[in-house]
């Protein structure tokens, strides 16, 4: 409820939990900030576990380095234009439609 311009408390007014009060209200924030700790983001298990001696985790397999083929000019045709050669194909077949032919003599129509 305004009452020329100004805010009223409905404190008084309405209970019901619905209705906030402009005048009492807090401004709640909508989510509440976690700091970004690690630790904060760790699962019971990676908190728990105990890492073995002499235990190397694997080493990532890369590819190895191959040298660079040597520059060759842009000819402007591709492997599927070079090994796939286009085919043709026969003449489509067509049936040809039959001339009419108006019937002689006139139309029965009871």
């Amino acid at each position: 409820m305004k009452v020329k311009g100004k805010a009223v408390c409905q404190c008084d007014l309405c209970d019901c939990g619905k209705h906030r009060c402009p005048v009492h209200e807090k401004k709640i924030p909508k989510y509440i900030p976690i700091p970004a700790n690690p630790e904060n983001f760790k699962t019971h298990y990676q908190l728990e576990f105990k890492e073995k001696p002499g235990h190397q985790p694997p080493k990532p397999c890369l590819p190895l380095l191959a040298p660079s083929p040597e520059k060759l000019p842009f000819d402007g045709s591709t492997e599927f234009q070079t090994a796939f050669h286009q085919k043709k194909l026969p003449p489509k077949f067509r049936k040809e439609k039959e001339k009419y032919e108006k019937p002689e003599g006139t139309m029965d129509l009871l």
